[in-house]
Parts: structure tokens; sequence; C-alpha cells
């Protein structure tokens, strides 16, 4: 070297680095390309060594130049979106079982972690996730209950030695009680069944009950007496009196003694249908013609 001092020796050193950056970059390329193994080999043991300095040093870095980095990497974001968008896809195609895989251990080692946040991210958003819960079921009651009934089936077919066949329930029978034996084999499952046409569809069934009940906060919505009081499960009345038409806007759920009253005359369908109709209106934006 020209000089002994280490300050000279430090200009030296720059001035010499910004003169000739293009030929050093190229020996760096070839001297990583040749060597590429002994330098990877080399990091890891440097790592190893001083892995908490490391992290410290990050730490600080990261305190001091936050804004920065953030700005920079939004930069590189919002420039590259597509290209970052289609690679993602293409290593999930890709590596789809992998990437699952991986997930799958890392929450099973990290359970506890994950509990503890939902726990605290429920407390508190309760009220908006109970809010957003009700206008989702509301909006797309039929899609729900349409999916559930697919893919209770589909689970029944390959699952019929483990589970029960009307509330599937884990059972080592076909029926976990002869009340489920009961609902089961009524209409065109019993052995009795000689034909005929079926009092109610498909759809019609405990759980498309059970949605309207919630729907309706398990309240009768003409005497306004909730089911704490009644001490049994509302009843679910079509307003037009049509069982085929089971959907949402035709169903509204009432007490025993209101659906007597209620009752499936057409002078009767006349006078309540109007009252109905305009009280879910009111209530959940539903039209009618």
């Amino acid at each position: 070297m020209p000089y002994k001092d280490k300050e000279k020796r430090i200009q030296y050193l720059k001035e010499y680095r910004l003169k000739n950056k293009d030929n050093l970059k190229e020996k760096r390329e070839i001297y990583v390309e040749k060597n590429k193994k002994s330098i990877k080999e080399k990091a890891k043991i440097y790592n190893k060594k001083n892995k908490d300095n490391l992290k410290e040093k990050r730490k600080i870095y990261w305190e001091e130049n936050k804004d920065d980095i953030n700005s920079k990497q939004r930069k590189k974001y919002s420039e590259n979106k597509h290209k970052i968008s289609k690679q993602r896809k293409d290593n999930r195609r890709k590596n789809g079982d992998k990437i699952r895989a991986a997930d799958r251990e890392y929450k099973k080692k990290n359970k506890s972690k994950f509990k503890i946040k939902a726990e605290k991210f429920y407390k508190k958003n309760r009220e908006k996730i109970l809010k957003h819960k009700k206008k989702y079921y509301q909006e797309n009651i039929e899609k729900i209950l349409t999916y559930k009934e697919k893919y209770r089936k589909k689970y029944r077919e390959n699952h019929m030695d483990n589970i029960c066949a009307w509330c599937w329930n884990p059972s080592v029978t076909k029926f976990c009680s002869p009340e489920c034996w009961k609902h089961y084999n009524h209409g065109e499952r019993s052995p009795l069944w000689n034909g005929g046409p079926k009092l109610y569809p498909d759809i019609w069934n405990e759980k498309f009950r059970k949605a309207i009940r919630d729907r309706d906060n398990n309240i009768c919505m003409r005497c306004r007496k909730p089911r704490e009081i009644l001490n049994r499960a509302l009843a679910v009345h079509h307003i037009d009196g049509n069982p085929w038409n089971t959907c949402v806007e035709n169903c509204i759920s009432l007490c025993n003694s209101c659906h007597t009253i209620v009752g499936k005359s057409d002078k009767k369908i006349e006078t309540f249908k109007p009252l109905f109709e305009n009280m879910l209106n009111k209530l959940y934006g539903y039209k009618y013609e």
C-alpha cells in the first residue's frame, strides 16, 4: 500500500473503488460463481458463532430505519405487483402440497400461541364479528344450507361406518338411538312406503328450521314471546300456506298457540300474509310482489 497511515489509506481505497466500480463487480461475480459452496459454509459458521450480536444489530438497524424500509418495500410492491402475484400463484401450483404440510406442522407446534392471539382478537372485536356474521348469514342462508346438505351426503357416503345416518354423530351402529331410526325411516325411506306425493321438499329439515329461528332471535313474531318462557322450540310457518315454497322469505317463526290461530285456511292466509310480509320487509329488507 502507498500509505502507512490509516486515514490516508481509507481515502485511497475509496477513490480506487469509485474509479474501478465495473471491474470490481465483474471480479466479484466471477469469484462468487466459482466459490459458491465455500462462501455459504463460511456464512453459516459465522452466523452460528455470532447469533446474538447479529440479532441486536438487526434490531437497532430496524428501529433506526423503520420508515425508510417500509416505504422502499411498498414502492417495490406497487411497481412489481403483477409479477409478485404471478410468482406466488405459480409457486402455490407447483409446491401447494409442501406449503400446506409446512403450515399444518407449524400450527401443530404453535397451537397455544394461535389460541391466545385468537382470544385477544375476539375480545377486542367481538361486536364487529357478530354483526358481520349476522349480515352474512341473513344474506346467504340458502347457499349455506345447500352447501351443508351436499357436504353431509358426501361425508356420509365415505364415513357411513363411523357415523349415525341421521344426526351425524359418531356411533358404532348405523343409528345412535331409536329416535334417529324413526326420523330416518320416514317417508320414502320407510319399508312400508307405497308411493305418493311428498309433503315437504328435501330442504325442509331441522337445520333449515333452526336457521330461521336464529334469524328471528328465537322469538314468536306475532306475540313476541321468547323461547325461554315457552320452554319448547318454536314452529316455522309458511306465509303463503304452500309447503313447497320453502325459502327464507316465505318462512317465519311462531309459537304453537299463534301457529294454530294463523292456521292453513285460505281466509286466514289472506289476512295474515300481508302483515308478515311487511314485518319481514322492515326487519330484513325482503322484497315481495
